[in-house]
């Protein structure tokens, strides 16, 4: 039997004729591959992938009797367990889990704990942090990796720009505080709320706005600012540093850097941010040289095999 290099699973395992009439049904509808666990974050492994040559790698929906040297559960929890059942049946000889596999959903079992992972991957450090107090026993067996962008459709049109984008994360009154803000400042808001949006609307605004600020609570990685900065919007981010009632230190935007933006706290420091505009920036750059889906998949193929890869540019 055939010995894939990588496998990626996400979600419920689909018996072969289920899974067989919903190729059939979305290739006769012209629909292309429904992205399983974070969307955002399987298309950008899978589409990375597509970039890179000399690996044989596979996005199964259904695993069966299937072989490879590594398998990566990216999501939930029926993924992890058919990944575990493939090593303990010597189907794999590498189980890498995450990073959307939340720790305190597994308490019970703590299967993220398995001896049969070999990694569990999380989009960034302060969530690393995190999965090691809730579960010491992924300590030093967690590596960092986050999703990238399709830099090639989140480019900007060149257009003229005159707006503020708010980027609203479940924080309506703050929001609203900042919009004011913007107002008094001298330009047009214009907001985004999350969970209630099409990414092409998101697209259109960020091709408008001269910068986007953003107020939210803690990030896991931030894939809405990625592709705020791969349209070269730099972002203005509200500091949130600690989950309530936690006491976790957390961060909102986690990649934020000096290219990307800066973080606020205050009026004072949102006034001056806006004052000093986008011209100290360079958002989409930083995206280029270290976040597209194809630095994704090159850092994930070092973590699935490290021992090294053959994958080459495509």
């Amino acid at each position: 039997m055939k010995r894939h290099d990588l496998v990626i699973l996400t979600g419920k395992q689909r018996p072969l004729l289920n899974d067989l009439w919903l190729q059939v049904r979305e290739r006769l509808r012209g629909r292309e591959r429904q992205y399983g666990g974070h969307p955002g974050v399987t298309r950008s492994l899978v589409e990375g992938l597509k970039q890179l040559a000399g690996i044989d790698w596979l996005y199964a929906r259904r695993f069966g009797r299937l072989r490879a040297k590594t398998v990566h559960a990216v999501a939930d929890a029926r993924a992890v367990r058919t990944g575990i059942a493939a090593k303990r049946g010597g189907l794999c000889d590498r189980l890498i889990v995450g990073p959307n596999i939340v720790v305190r959903a597994f308490e019970e079992d703590a299967v993220l704990a398995s001896p049969e992972i070999d990694l569990v991957l999380v989009p960034s450090k302060w969530v690393q942090d995190a999965y090691e107090a809730d579960e010491p026993r992924l300590i030093g067996r967690i590596a960092i990796w986050p999703a990238g962008v399709d830099a090639d459709h989140w480019a900007p049109s060149g257009g003229k720009r005159s707006k503020v984008l708010v980027y609203e994360k479940r924080q309506p009154e703050a929001a609203a505080e900042a919009s004011e803000m913007i107002r008094a400042a001298g330009f047009e808001p214009v907001t985004i709320r999350y969970g209630y949006y099409q990414p092409e609307e998101f697209k259109r605004a960020l091709d408008q706005a001269i910068v986007c600020v953003v107020v939210g609570q803690s990030e896991s990685q931030g894939l809405a600012l990625a592709e705020a900065w791969s349209m070269d919007v730099p972002t203005f981010v509200r500091r949130f540093d600690v989950i309530p009632d936690e006491g976790t230190p957390c961060s909102a935007a986690p990649y934020l850097t000096e290219a990307t933006g800066a973080f606020w706290s205050d009026d004072d420091e949102l006034r001056q941010l806006l004052a000093s505009g986008p011209a100290n920036y360079s958002p989409r750059d930083w995206v280029l040289e270290n976040n597209t889906d194809r630095h994704a998949a090159e850092a994930l193929l070092q973590i699935a095999f490290p021992q090294g890869v053959s994958a080459k540019v495509a």
